[in-house]
């Protein structure tokens, strides 16, 4: 007994030191996939051991290895000597390259950047805001998601430093972006903007040449279609539709300090008025008086430059994004038009944030979608095209804790409840009176539990190789098998294996795992070999969890609780589709769980895989009702 104790321990403590020393060296990721069976053995002997090796791993790696670049907002610059030699377009437009304040403060920055990390600060525009930039030298700089003018410039010509801004909101295509996002009015944008930049609402009326009460009446309406409590919060609420599904940095509280001199009580002061704290609530939360918290106010203004709260609040949420472009292993400039351009969002009465994408055609027959369970709201335009040329209009919506869809508020995991609670707050809002339903994997959960309170409301639902019911989970032998095994119903080790897949979620990475996960399957191998598809498949994971773990988390952990679909589910037919090469879920098509929904028929796509969403979109799209 006493030797095979030892000899487990000695199994699980050999995958737990491997990985280990893989994390140190930045490529957990490799472990999990090169030595899976190695995983199984460490499993079967000492579980304790691999819990013990994820969780630290998941603490021990830094910055995210990938993260999301938007399109929106980025300029850059070529230094030589501390002076612009070459410049984007935008940032030609954002600066007058020969003003003194910003020659002056770009040559500081250029004595600040070192060899191996750049230098932060803030330049002043054309018209005399301020822009967060980023400085390096050629080699650091050149990982940057620069525009293709600059790094033509580098090759042109003799160059030391680079210069990246990050200022999305003196973007000309944000006012257009967040309108749609929002539902905006023209008048509620420009008032929106301007309300970033103006020290009071007497200053915002007077520039745009408005009345004070339409101002005020402008200013009600932007705080309800988004959800914010106060200017401050608006601006991030605002930006984060351009950029909130980049990875976050780990520290902010030290980069604001760093970039702009901060003391610490300075800088937990600034970041609660940023997020929309009042100066009472600031006060109370740091029991200090509020003549202390003015003060310190006051000082964060002088230092940064900002006139008012709200100004701050822009300049920390542009750095933090800029941070992660520069600081991350790998950034990279996803075709994201098409998302962004589809992408809606709601303000659920608890204040929470519901992020979804209507792809249209407005008069298009609704079909709600739902994203596997590393996903988000993202289709892929084959798809998208097929259900349209059916005359139907796909809305994929974000569920709590993915994308850019805030989590659920409470403790208690009841995800899927929460993301009918969504789903039903969607369809109110388009006044949708009837739908169909298509959900994939993990999604499935999710589209039950709206599917039972919805009725005969549902026409057709779709499930895609669902995952089964909890008592018909299955022992499979494969690498994604081995990671569902180890973290099934243990919220500490789904949260570190989640967490480690975050950080490791390079382009590399991820496509590497889907290989392993493809198995044999030539479409889903022909399918990681279109460059578009390998290009859209990666952002969709990247962006899946890159601000909170909360979603993905939440629902490995309430599958991990004896789930089983509910009792009663609406619809008139019910089509589970089966591929032939899934290693996931093969063979839940003939789960008894299935039989209680109505009209229900089975289809088998013999040579599909886990990527039949992309490879059979078609025959997917033909089993759904035509508008």
């Amino acid at each position: 007994m006493e030797r095979d104790s030892e000899e487990r321990s000695q199994q699980g403590g050999s995958f737990g030191s491997s990985l280990m020393r893989a994390t140190e060296e930045g490529r957990p990721g490799a472990v999990l996939i090169d030595r899976w069976q190695d995983v199984r053995s460490a499993l079967a002997a000492d579980p304790a051991h691999v819990e013990d090796a994820v969780v630290a791993a998941g603490h021990m790696m830094g910055l995210p290895a990938s993260t999301l670049v938007p399109e929106v907002g980025l300029a850059s610059a070529v230094l030589s000597r501390g002076r612009v030699v070459s410049a984007d377009p935008e940032f030609a437009a954002l600066f007058a390259v020969q003003d003194a304040e910003l020659v002056s403060t770009v040559r500081r920055l250029s004595l600040a950047a070192r060899k191996s990390a750049p230098a932060y600060g803030v330049l002043p525009t054309r018209d005399g805001r301020r822009a967060i930039a980023a400085l390096a030298s050629v080699a650091v700089a050149e990982r940057w998601p620069l525009a293709e003018l600059t790094r033509r410039a580098l090759q042109a010509q003799p160059a030391e430093q680079v210069v990246l801004v990050y200022a999305p909101t003196m973007a000309a295509r944000f006012a257009r972006l967040v309108a749609t996002a929002y539902g905006l009015t023209p008048a509620e944008v420009r008032v929106a903007i301007a309300a970033v930049e103006q020290p009071t609402l007497g200053e915002v009326a007077k520039a745009l040449g408005l009345s004070q009460p339409t101002v005020r009446q402008h200013m009600r309406s932007l705080l309800r279609k988004t959800g914010a409590d106060r200017r401050a919060e608006l601006v991030t609420r605002l930006t984060d539709v351009v950029a909130g599904e980049h990875a976050r940095a780990a520290d902010r509280a030290s980069l604001v300090r760093q970039v702009f001199a901060l003391t610490r009580a300075e800088g937990r002061v600034a970041l609660l008025a940023a997020q929309g704290q009042t100066l009472p609530q600031i006060a109370t939360s740091l029991g200090v008086s509020q003549h202390t918290v003015r003060s310190q106010i006051d000082s964060v203004l002088a230092k940064t430059g900002a006139r008012r709260v709200p100004e701050v609040a822009r300049l920390f949420s542009d750095l933090h994004a800029l941070a992660c472009f520069v600081t991350c292993g790998e950034t990279q400039r996803y075709a994201r038009t098409r998302l962004l351009a589809a992408t809606r969002v709601l303000a659920a009465p608890d204040g929470r944030r519901v992020v979804y994408a209507d792809y249209g055609p407005a008069g298009g027959a609704p079909l709600l979608c739902f994203h596997g369970s590393y996903s988000t709201r993202w289709l892929p335009q084959r798809m998208v095209g097929a259900l349209q040329a059916k005359g139907l209009r796909p809305i994929a919506i974000d569920r709590p804790g993915f994308g850019l869809t805030d989590p659920a508020a409470d403790r208690e995991p009841a995800p899927f409840e929460r993301a009918a609670d969504d789903a039903e707050l969607v369809i109110a809002r388009l006044e949708l009176q009837s739908v169909q339903l298509f959900a994939r994997d993990g999604g499935v959960g999710a589209a039950l539990a709206l599917a039972a309170r919805l009725g005969d409301r549902v026409d057709t639902g779709v499930l895609l190789t669902p995952r089964p019911p909890t008592i018909h989970e299955r022992d499979r032998h494969s690498f994604i098998a081995t990671l569902r095994k180890a973290t099934l119903g243990n919220p500490r080790t789904i949260a570190a294996t989640v967490e480690l897949l975050r950080r490791q979620g390079s382009a590399e990475f991820l496509i590497g795992l889907m290989r392993h996960m493809s198995g044999n399957c030539a479409a889903d191998r022909a399918a990681l070999d279109d460059p578009g598809f390998r290009q859209e498949f990666a952002a969709m994971a990247v962006a899946a969890a890159a601000r909170t773990t909360a979603g993905p988390v939440g629902e490995h952990h309430a599958y991990g609780r004896a789930w089983s679909p509910p009792a009663r589910i609406g619809g008139k037919r019910w089509v589970v589709i089966a591929t032939g090469n899934d290693v996931l879920f093969h063979g839940t098509e003939r789960e008894a769980a299935w039989r209680m929904l109505p009209g229900l028929r089975i289809v088998s796509f013999a040579d599909a895989g886990r990527l039949a969403y992309f490879t059979h979109s078609s025959e997917i799209a033909g089993l759904l009702p035509s508008a």
